[in-house]
């Protein structure tokens, strides 16, 4: 019996230092925060009414969209949901869903693609599929050009994550009707 505790005790030692590593809590990678967090989708500050490419008559859409932005790290986070602001308890909105709710450079995107398709084609599931496609692109263009300008000029580490550049992962339509 003695001649096996010795044994008994490396195998739990060797198991929990195993568990340990595997968990990150030693042995981690100290280049950067693990946790990645998820972004609820936020939905635009209003409805859009855009015009269709109809010749035949006068048609248009009336839809909202909800978008839904790339996991962030624990800085840009704490700064999207207010988590960095202090105080007691908050009892304010989170300022980055705010900021992109009213993002002029995406309501623009999203006015200008929609209004350059036709009723029969955002009256199909495959159209508003290409709209959301469409949109999908031309955010990650605009995202390419805030970066771009993020990089040139000096970053304020408070409006890190609140401000553009944003990662649209998805498009969701809340709200959609042709008329």
């Amino acid at each position: 019996m003695k001649s096996k505790l010795p044994v008994i005790i490396a195998v739990v030692v060797v198991a929990a230092g195993a568990g340990l590593y595997l968990s990150g809590m030693i042995g981690g990678k100290a280049e950067g925060p693990l946790k990645k967090h998820a972004v609820a989708p936020v939905t635009m500050a209003a409805p859009f009414t855009v015009n269709t490419t109809d010749t035949d008559a006068q048609h248009f859409a009336v839809f909202n969209v909800a978008l839904k932005l790339a996991p962030m790290d624990e800085a840009h986070w704490a700064n999207w949901s207010g988590a960095n602001a202090g105080g007691h308890g908050g009892g304010g909105e989170a300022p980055g869903p705010i900021e992109l709710a009213s993002y002029a450079k995406y309501r623009s995107a999203i006015v200008e693609v929609a209004s350059g398709m036709s009723m029969d084609t955002l009256s199909t599931q495959a159209g508003k599929e290409s709209l959301k496609k469409q949109l999908l692109d031309r955010f990650a263009e605009i995202a390419e050009v805030d970066e771009a300008e993020a990089k040139s000029s000096p970053e304020d580490p408070a409006t890190i994550g609140i401000e553009p550049p944003y990662h649209v992962d998805e498009v969701f339509f809340t709200d959609f009707a042709l008329q």
